[in-house]
């Protein structure tokens, strides 16, 4: 095996241990005493052992204490020795092809790939760091302090800190900013994965950097559009709110003057000129109706929104309470399921139950008005629906009615200013619920609208 004759080699421990390469020796050593402390049930290590030629062969040793004396210690050892050098010559050529493959793979990559040691040298760095760097490879390899070097300045301490991890962490994503060769700045998403042999030796770290400056950009494209369309949608809210305030005040004198021209009129007024005035007057009240609706509208967006928790049950009560004449004068019966407990803002959520039902009054038909408010869950939401038996709507205004200012019926029909329904998907979409109706002409509707759990 080693190349000796019998009698050119001794049999002694020494004789073994002098042979065996510098590198095996400590863990040989810690092997052979783990097994004689009795601490496992045979010794078994792969070293080198110097041959007759000068040069060194794999053996696999396995031994095993056979005779122990009184005290506890090994009196006898019996084991073998086996040339494992083809095996290991065999597992190198794999290693170094899985090596080549790698290579191969990171050097056709478009992402900039590089490879650091245990030791924090740099030993493979993917050509793609030209084109996203303008530095070559090799002037990476040769100036270990060049990857550094062109972190900006401002991440210089996110990247350091980055590589102060331990071996033992896994996988770990940075975003950073570099200095590229001609002083361009450019966005790196960064991933390091610290790589172990299968018996647990760290190998390195194996680095991708991908180029996401675009991507940036369009983050930050985007942030700045959000910003800007915040700032204009409170601009339009702040103006809606102030332009209805202030136009309200024209209409209420011009109101107040066709009052006092009918009444103080010295000569009567013909069928013709009185039926002017009134539609004049209907008119003036109705858009008067219509601002107050829209500064009730601004005013949601205005207001923050409210984390309260509301009893539903109560906040049905106070809607009913608010509408008890228009209910009393219809007729009208509402019923109601057991309500549950939500976050909302009590006030909106009477505005949306009063709304709700007061359309139902509103648009009944001759027979006996019946409301049910209901209420199931269904996973993280709870499903609210007010049904009626009144005129129902026609199937191209099931989506209409919810716009603003949108009516089903003209001026002649039944008042409203058609901010209503408006107001009160408004008030469920910023809680995070959605509204819809279904409905049959003749036969009545419900509306529906969701609400979150918490």
């Amino acid at each position: 095996m080693l190349g000796y004759g019998p009698s050119e080699i001794g049999s002694t421990l020494e004789e073994w241990s002098q042979r065996l390469h510098p590198d095996d020796i400590k863990q040989c050593y810690e092997d052979l005493e783990k097994h004689l402390r009795r601490e496992s049930p045979f010794y078994e290590n792969e070293h080198r052992l110097l041959c007759k030629d000068g040069t060194y062969k794999w053996i696999l040793d396995r031994g095993k204490v056979m005779e122990w004396d009184t005290d506890g210690k090994p009196l006898r050892v019996i084991g073998t020795h086996t040339d494992i050098s083809e095996r290991k010559r065999m597992e190198e050529a794999l290693k170094e092809s899985e090596q080549e493959k790698f290579r191969t793979v990171a050097d056709f990559t478009y992402d900039w790939e590089y490879w650091i040691n245990p030791a924090g040298l740099l030993v493979y760095v993917s050509p793609s760091c030209e084109r996203i760097t303008g530095y070559r490879n090799d002037e990476f390899i040769n100036n270990p302090g060049l990857l550094t070097d062109i972190i900006h300045p401002e991440d210089k301490t996110l990247f350091e800190d980055h590589f102060k991890t331990r071996d033992s962490e896994p996988a770990h994503e940075i975003d950073f900013r570099i200095i590229t060769l001609t002083g361009e700045t450019r966005w790196i998403g960064h991933s390091c994965q610290v790589v172990h042999r299968k018996d647990g030796v760290c190998l390195g770290r194996r680095v991708s950097n991908r180029d996401i400056t675009e991507r940036k950009q369009m983050e930050e494209d985007l942030l700045q559009k959000t910003k800007d369309l915040m700032r204009s949608n409170k601009d339009l809210e702040q103006f809606a709110y102030v332009a209805a305030h202030d136009l309200r005040e024209p209409l209420v004198a011009v109101a107040s003057y066709l009052k006092v021209l009918e009444r103080l009129s010295h000569n009567p007024i013909e069928d013709n000129g009185r039926k002017c005035i009134a539609k004049a007057l209907h008119l003036v009240l109705r858009m008067d109706a219509m601002l107050q609706g829209l500064l009730s509208y601004s005013r949601l967006t205005l207001t923050p929104q409210s984390h309260e928790i509301s009893d539903c049950n109560v906040c049905l009560a106070d809607a009913l309470s608010n509408l008890g004449f228009e209910l009393k004068k219809s007729g009208a019966v509402v019923t109601n399921d057991t309500l549950p407990m939500i976050r909302i803002n009590s006030s909106q959520l009477v505005t949306i139950f009063q709304n709700l039902i007061g359309n139902a009054v509103k648009y009944r038909e001759t027979a006996p008005l019946r409301v049910h408010v209901g209420c199931v869950s269904q996973g993280s939401e709870y499903q609210f629906s007010v049904s009626d038996n009144g005129i129902g709507i026609e199937p191209p205004y099931l989506n209409r009615i919810f716009n603003m200012f949108e009516r089903v019926k003209d001026l002649s029909g039944p008042s409203g200013t058609g901010i209503g329904l408006s107001t009160c998907r408004k008030l469920v979409e910023r809680y995070g619920g959605r509204m819809w109706v279904n409905s049959n002409v003749g036969k009545g509707s419900t509306f529906y609208f969701t609400l979150p759990k918490d």
